[in-house]
C-alpha cells in the first residue's frame, strides 16, 4: 500500500490485515516527522482510531439517533458520584445511548475488533483521525453537566451562559481572570468539541477502559450563525461572548468528515472472520475487552 496524501481526505480498501498495520506505521512516521519539524513547540498531534462494523455509517454521536433527552440520561447517572469528567462520560457511555460523546481508541487492534466483530455480511471501516488535543482541564464536569441541562431553547448567548456558570460555581470564578476569558474557552468547546483522556485515577478503577485504550470526543454545539472562514475574530477574547449557540443541536466537527485529518479504511466483510481470529490470538477479544464489571 502506497503512503497516503496526508493533506486531504482519503478512503481506501485493504486486501489484507497487514496493509492496515502498514498504514498505521505510515501515520506514526508522519506524525513523528511533524514533531521534529515543529521542535515540540506546537500541540502534539496524535492519531486516534475508531472501528465501525458497517462502512456505510458516518461518524456521529448516538444522540442524533435517540429520542430520549440528554438531560434525562444524565439524571440517571448520579453525576455527584464521579470525580472527573472522564469518569462521568465513561459511566454514561457504559449504561446509556443518546449522548454527544464519540468513542475513540489509541489502539489499532481495538478499532479493528469493533470494525469486524459484528455485521458479518457488511464491510467494516476503521477511521484514522489525526488531532492535536489541547489541554482541556478547564472543561469541568460542572460545565458539561450544565450545558446538557440547558432548556430546549433555540439559542443562547455565550456570555449569558458563562455569567450563569460563574455566579453558580466559585471554582469556575476562581479559575479565570474575567468572564471574557471564560467566554473564549467555552466558545472553543462549543465551536469544535474536544477529546477527553482518562486520568490515572479513572483508569485504575476501570479495567474496560484500560484494555480498550479508550478516550472520548465530546461534540460541540451549533453556533448561530456558523463561524465562516475569515471570521476567526468571533472566537477572540473580547468577541467570543457575543456568539449564540443552540445547546441541543450537536455538531460533529468538519475535521472528522473531510480534509487531511481523517482517513477511512474499508475492511471487506470477507476478511472479518480471519481478522477476529488473529486478534484473538493476540489477546484482543470480546472476553478481554469487556471484562465483568465489579459491583
Amino acid at each position: 500500500m502506497s503512503c497516503p496524501d496526508f493533506s486531504r481526505y482519503h478512503e481506501m480498501s485493504i486486501h489484507s490485515v497487514r496493509e492496515i498495520y502498514d498504514l498505521a506505521d505510515s501515520y506514526y512516521k508522519h506524525l513523528h516527522l511533524l514533531r521534529e519539524i515543529n521542535h515540540g513547540l506546537e500541540p502534539s498531534v496524535q492519531v486516534f482510531f475508531r472501528g465501525q462494523s458497517n462502512a456505510e455509517w458516518e461518524i456521529e454521536p448516538s444522540i442524533n439517533r435517540c429520542h430520549t433527552p440528554e438531560s434525562a440520561i444524565l439524571a440517571q447517572s448520579h453525576t455527584y458520584e464521579y470525580s472527573s469528567l472522564f469518569d462521568l462520560i465513561a459511566q454514561i457511555q457504559h449504561d446509556h445511548t443518546g449522548t454527544r460523546f464519540i468513542d475513540f481508541t489509541t489502539s489499532i487492534d481495538v478499532a479493528l475488533f469493533f470494525a469486524c466483530n459484528n455485521d458479518h455480511q457488511k464491510d467494516g471501516a476503521v477511521y484514522f483521525y489525526t488531532y492535536a488535543p489541547h489541554e482541556s482541564l478547564w472543561v469541568t464536569t460542572e460545565i458539561l453537566v450544565e450545558t446538557v441541562q440547558l432548556p430546549n431553547c433555540e439559542k443562547i448567548l455565550v456570555k449569558d451562559f458563562t455569567k450563569y456558570l460563574a455566579d453558580k460555581y466559585k471554582t469556575i470564578r476562581d479559575k479565570y481572570r474575567d468572564l471574557n476569558e471564560l467566554n473564549m474557552n467555552l466558545m472553543s468547546f462549543l465551536d469544535h468539541g474536544f477529546m477527553v483522556f482518562p486520568d490515572q485515577k479513572s483508569l485504575l478503577h476501570n479495567l474496560k477502559m484500560q484494555r480498550q485504550h479508550g478516550c472520548f470526543f465530546v461534540c460541540g454545539c451549533e453556533i448561530i450563525p456558523p463561524v465562516a472562514p475569515g471570521e476567526s475574530w468571533r472566537r477572540w477574547y473580547s468577541n467570543a461572548g457575543y456568539n449564540y449557540f443552540s445547546p441541543h443541536k450537536i455538531v460533529v466537527p468538519k475535521s472528522m468528515k473531510t480534509g487531511g485529518n481523517i482517513c477511512k479504511v474499508i475492511i471487506p466483510y470477507e476478511l472479518k472472520s480471519s481478522i477476529i481470529n488473529q486478534l484473538s490470538r493476540q489477546g484482543v477479544s470480546q472476553h478481554t475487552l469487556f471484562p465483568p464489571r465489579p459491583y
